[in-house]
């Protein structure tokens, strides 16, 4: 963890607004990845984001699950730690259901996060979002 924290950033990147992880592959297969509707809802509760950023395992998912979203860009990075490390840089993101995303989120320096609500199936949130008090956590 030691090595890990030496990468977080230390202060936000004003340039960058927004970020979404869609997470697709095995969860699309176990049935367990969001729908349309999340995104959508996630989208509207962030005000003046302007360009976002698209994380994902799964392109050809992302853009049939979003279709029509302009003003996007997807993540060029190779692996998951650069992702892990370019998400956490972010003022706000909309995060998926997964672990992976969430973590990013919480321990980033964003000002805003969003996290799918639990459904009792594919996310068991186990965290108290209230002890992350220095930023706004909306669950939806």
């Amino acid at each position: 963890f030691i090595l890990f924290k030496r990468n977080i950033p230390r202060q936000l990147n004003n340039s960058k607004k927004l970020c979404i992880h869609i997470r697709g592959g095995d969860f699309i297969k176990f049935n367990k990845s969001l729908q349309n509707s999340y995104y959508r809802n996630a989208l509207a509760q962030v005000k003046d984001y302007g360009p976002l950023t698209i994380f994902t395992n799964d392109k050809k998912f992302s853009m049939a699950l979003l279709p029509d979203l302009s003003h996007h860009n997807f993540s060029k990075n190779g692996n998951a730690k650069e992702d892990f490390l370019n998400m956490i840089s972010f003022n706000k993101m909309i995060c998926s259901n997964s672990t992976f995303s969430i973590w990013a989120g919480l321990i980033s320096l964003a000002e805003e996060i969003i996290i799918p609500k639990s459904d009792g199936q594919s996310l068991k949130l186990n965290i108290n979002v209230q002890s992350f008090n220095s930023k706004k956590i909306t669950i939806i």
